[in-house]
């Protein structure tokens, strides 16, 4: 590994203005950890990456449009600097541990004039939603010496659950929430409107971080019969499988799907130049044998004896514009229906607000048009002044 480790730095021209760093949505100091790394400096290294998702990151971070596209080396021969793999040793072997370090005095008092005024006061922290957004946030008021509660209804990083293990093994998940889970106190409980806006009367900050919370209908008469994605996710099909959608979510189904599931096929309405997914995901789903049929829109579904029946019409896409459906129509037969069109953020968690929202809540992640992992960390991150300024042994 330490030779893998030292080809990589040595690779890296240590750009002045490195593109790596201004492509990187967390920011990441990427050529002075490559040094560091170069120099063997491991400890000093690790120190560098500011949040426990790491290894996550590493894997899940499309470093086609990130960090590694972005290498100016990535122009000359096709490959920049393999960053991910240098992220991922440091976080896996120089373990992330989480302290309190260089905190100021806090609720001390001061008096003047009469006045008695609290210098640096401790805050009531909630954070609505588990996912690495709201992890993130709730370790970084924990490390700024607040009192932070999590409210979670499923289980903390339930959406990087369903993200098939080839992509990211559990132990990764579960070694982040045995990493933070002493920063906060979990509640396990839906939050309504009318309780967030209970909570922003009852905490001094609240932190919104429930990710794009609602499934997309496919809008079409029998929908009911389709399988929602997340299902797909946990519980394997068999069968012949159709699975709709174009995203890194509708790859993950038809990819997973495929090892058990007789025949898969993927139906996007556009192209496959114009599928939103990674092209690396996509690569192996159609080498894992799904079969992707593009430009056909789901009309309707029904069941004919024992066998979902899908129509779809052809339509007339290009470069992401105009969708043009036509009245030319086929149909496929199959066991299985899976819809995997996305996901949206359910705004109806703040309806007890009327137009305005108070000063002390505020939306991170997904709920506040993230979309990437990465994004969601960057955005607690840049929430305020405060650094997660973690040691780890």
């Amino acid at each position: 590994m330490i030779e893998l480790l030292q080809e990589i730095t040595s690779k890296c021209l240590y750009c002045a203005k490195p593109k790596c760093v201004a492509a990187c949505p967390i920011g990441n100091n990427i050529p002075h950890i490559l040094q560091l790394v170069k120099n063997k400096q491991f400890f000093a290294a690790a120190r560098e990456l500011v949040h426990p998702f790491g290894s996550v990151c590493s894997l899940v971070c499309p470093q086609h449009a990130n960090c590694q596209s972005s290498c100016v080396l990535a122009l000359k021969d096709g490959a920049g600097v393999d960053f991910p793999v240098v992220e991922r040793y440091l976080d896996t072997y120089w373990k992330f541990t989480i302290r309190r370090e260089d905190l100021p005095d806090q609720n001390q008092t001061v008096t003047q004039n009469g006045q008695t005024t609290v210098i640096n006061p401790i805050k009531k922290i909630a954070v609505v939603g588990g996912g690495p957004a709201g992890i993130t946030i709730a370790t970084k008021m924990h490390l700024a010496g607040h009192k932070v509660v999590l409210f979670e209804r499923n289980s903390l990083l339930s959406t990087l659950r369903l993200i098939p293990d080839y992509r990211l093994p559990p132990s990764y998940i579960s070694e982040v929430i045995k990493r933070t889970e002493f920063c906060f106190e979990y509640v396990n409980r839906n939050v309504t409107p009318q309780l967030l806006v209970d909570l922003t009367k009852r905490y001094d900050m609240v932190y919104l971080c429930v990710g794009k919370n609602k499934m997309y209908n496919l809008g079409i008469p029998g929908e009911e019969l389709a399988t929602p994605y997340d299902q797909a996710l946990t519980e394997l099909l068999d069968g012949e499988v159709i699975v709709v959608g174009g995203g890194n979510t509708a790859v993950d189904c038809a990819t997973l799907t495929k090892a058990r599931a007789q025949k898969v096929t993927i139906a996007y309405r556009r192209s496959v130049q114009e599928m939103p997914c990674f092209p690396r995901e996509l690569y192996y789903c159609q080498r894992a044998g799904v079969e992707i049929l593009n430009n056909l829109a789901p009309v309707k579904l029904e069941k004919v004896d024992d066998k979902l029946h899908l129509t779809l019409a052809k339509t007339v896409s290009e470069n992401r514009g105009k969708l043009t459906v036509t009245d030319e129509q086929i149909t496929l037969v199959a066991d299985h229906v899976v819809s995997a069109v996305g996901s949206y953020f359910d705004k109806t968690i703040l309806s007890a607000f009327g137009d305005t929202l108070p000063t002390n809540l505020v939306l991170l992640g997904d709920c506040n048009g993230g979309s990437l992992v990465r994004e969601a960390i960057a955005q607690a991150l840049a929430s305020d002044h405060t650094r997660i300024g973690a040691l780890r042994n």
